[in-house]
């Protein structure tokens, strides 16, 4: 059973949602999970969720998962520090979704490059890029958590200025 991360800085919480929470979840998509698959499919989400880097900060350094966080504003509204976002817990739904299907978010991908040589040029290609999975939905509700390296910046940015 996982330890549920409720915005109160859960001592060894190692999710964002229940067990039976997925489980539910699951259902309303016509999947049957016993709690055994619904706790292993969520584990592999959240070893995902894990990685990922975050808008604002942990609100203490010691708290077992990335959130609940400080400084996030979501649509320009501010979360607050002791609230894990609906978006969050859905991410890690849907991704529970996706590793019942086979999909394993942290696998190591192929560069899938092939080349072909005529006198003395040589052309590159890569014709594998439909062997990297994107789960574009998991991408969509993550967006708004996320901060910096290529996805906006999706927290706070204050700017003061001296005027002489």
């Amino acid at each position: 059973m996982f330890i549920v991360e409720d915005g109160s800085i859960v001592e060894n919480a190692d999710s964002y949602v229940s067990v039976a929470d997925l489980v539910a979840y699951a259902a309303l998509y016509g999947y049957t999970w016993t709690n055994e698959q619904a706790e292993l499919y969520g584990r592999k989400a959240m070893d995902y969720l894990n990685t990922l880097n975050y808008a604002g900060y942990r609100v203490v350094s010691t708290q077992a998962l990335p959130h609940p966080r400080t400084d996030v504003y979501i649509d320009g509204v501010y979360l607050e520090s002791d609230t894990i976002s609906p978006l969050l817990k859905k991410a890690e739904k849907e991704l529970a979704i996706s590793v019942s299907l086979g999909y394993d978010p942290l696998s190591v991908v192929s560069a899938g490059i092939k080349s072909e040589t005529f006198a003395v040029f040589t052309t590159v290609y890569k014709d594998d890029v439909g062997s990297y999975t994107q789960i574009p939905k998991v991408d969509a509700i993550l967006a708004p958590l996320l901060g910096g390296y290529g996805n906006g910046i999706h927290g706070k940015v204050t700017t003061e200025w001296d005027i002489y």
